[in-house]
């Protein structure tokens, strides 16, 4: 396991908040993780503040099972995308409540594989039975049948907090009114633009970093990138320069680029386990990051790989973190031996190394 990497959830014991606000990648904690901190908290109620493009679906019903069972008051916020299997761990609490700036997302359970027909068969066997298991769920809590919400899966349908409350999935709409009253209440004790964006996700819907933007304009009560970075400013009694001011931005703009990636994820464009490749990709080259997204990712079984004789620099690249570290290296690699990038990436994605 990857242990260096900033964990997808945050628990605070004392109230029992609990916050699922990334997407959920076993190679950097898993469900194992996530479940030993739940036992350390020992209130009877529980708040699960969901904001995910989801990620591994074992993982995420092994986390649905375990708040499923748990003798405590379930109580779950969405609070801006609930998408894929975070879906389904939203179904786990006794009460669904989805701010109505959110969006919910159902789909059909994905996998990238590679091998030959029997391989290829047993993997679609695996998804059939795993769509089954989520179907159960959305079946119990929402009453419908399962043939309906196979129908919804099938095609991928985003609900608004009114078709989800309309559908059973929520029990309650959070209006936006109270929620952009929030933000102007929290935003004082914001240090910084980035984490101003983050805390803006908690009420906001939008899948576009321009239109995301938009609203923290709109928030701000100004008209440009440029007057948000000075309203910052003011708010915070920090002066202006034009050191922090450019510093601010690219803060502001690495936010957006990483809220873009993970509904890219939900979108199923790219992989749990490519966000942190992909943010650094979209915040170095923005062609780049478009290449990388419609690339195909069906690996290649490594006996069939072909290195290139004479070229030191490929004979000493190892593992796939390496290119995680170099942006570069990994765009040369996966244009000039895309064989040797999908088995590393391959590795990683099974392995974590």
């Amino acid at each position: 396991m990857i242990k260096n990497k900033k964990k997808w959830y945050n628990m605070d014991a004392a109230t029992g908040d609990i916050y699922i606000y990334d997407a959920i990648d076993p190679y950097i904690y898993s469900s194992k993780d996530f479940i030993e901190d739940l036992k350390k908290i020992k209130s009877d109620t529980l708040t699960l503040h969901i904001n995910s493009p989801g990620g591994s679906v074992f993982e995420g019903l092994a986390i649905y099972n375990t708040i499923k069972k748990a003798e405590k008051n379930v109580t779950v916020e969405i609070e801006g995308l609930c998408a894929s299997i975070a879906s389904i761990i939203a179904c786990s609490g006794d009460k669904v409540k989805m701010h109505a700036q959110s969006l919910m997302m159902i789909h059909k359970p994905e996998v990238a594989t590679a091998g030959n027909s029997n391989t290829l068969q047993e993997d679609i066997d695996i998804l059939n039975k795993m769509e089954d298991k989520l179907i159960d769920v959305y079946v119990l809590r929402t009453g419908k049948p399962a043939e309906e919400i196979k129908q919804l899966m099938d095609k991928v349908t985003w609900f608004t907090a009114e078709e989800a409350l309309a559908f059973n999935l929520i029990d309650e709409i959070i209006e936006g009114k109270e929620m952009k009253m929030t933000a102007m209440a929290n935003i004082k004790t914001i240090k910084n633009s980035a984490e101003l964006m983050e805390k803006w996700q908690e009420f906001n819907n939008k899948t576009e970093g321009d239109e995301a933007m938009e609203e923290i304009l709109t928030l701000l009560g100004v008209e440009t990138e440029e007057e948000a970075i000075a309203k910052i400013a003011e708010l915070l009694g920090k002066e202006e320069t034009e050191e922090n001011k450019e510093e601010e931005l690219t803060n502001l703009k690495n936010s957006l680029n990483k809220y873009k990636v993970q509904v890219d994820i939900a979108n199923g464009k790219i992989l749990p386990a490519e966000e942190a490749f992909a943010i650094k990709l979209l915040n170095k080259d923005e062609s780049l990051y478009s290449d990388f997204v419609k690339a195909e990712r069906i690996t290649a079984p490594t006996s069939e790989l072909k290195l290139p004789v004479n070229r030191v620099a490929i004979s000493e690249i190892k593992s796939f973190l390496q290119l995680l570290e170099d942006t570069e290296l990994a765009e040369q690699v996966r244009k000039g031996n895309p064989d040797l990038y999908n088995a590393l990436y391959d590795n990683y994605v099974n392995k974590g190394v």
